[in-house]
């Protein structure tokens, strides 16, 4: 049996887009007993609960605008669209969540982001 770490790594490369060769390649197995691998674990997450899926999400989301935020807090105009493309798509996981009845609590300081985005704002009126 695969240690969850190969499973990760082979369902990771798969949706990166790697052949099921390569990640056995990669892995030291077999492609058919990593397209299985990957095979189960999808089923196993089809199983999770919307909410769970939509909550993964938006720690992908916040994770992604981490990446970004540095730049966007610099009034880099690629990395503020970005943000903004972001921070639209966590509104609409949350309204999902919403709608089921199951949002979760803010874990950010609503002062602090307004500051942040105050600090964009006056960067991006400066020119950059």
């Amino acid at each position: 049996m695969a240690e969850l770490s190969d499973i990760q790594r082979a369902v990771n490369l798969r949706m990166a887009g790697v052949s099921y060769r390569d990640i056995g390649d990669r892995l030291g197995i077999d492609a058919l007993e990593v397209e299985d691998m990957v095979a189960r674990y999808l089923e196993a997450a089809s199983a999770e609960s919307a909410d769970v899926r939509v909550r993964l999400d938006l720690a992908r989301l916040d994770a992604l605008l981490a990446g970004v935020w540095k730049l966007a807090s610099r009034g880099d105009s690629t990395a503020v669209a970005q943000a903004l493309k972001i921070t639209g798509q966590r509104a609409q996981l949350l309204a999902r969540l919403e709608d089921n009845g199951a949002v979760p609590e803010p874990e950010l300081d609503c002062d602090s982001v307004a500051d942040e985005l105050a600090v964009i704002k006056f960067a991006y009126r400066q020119g950059g």
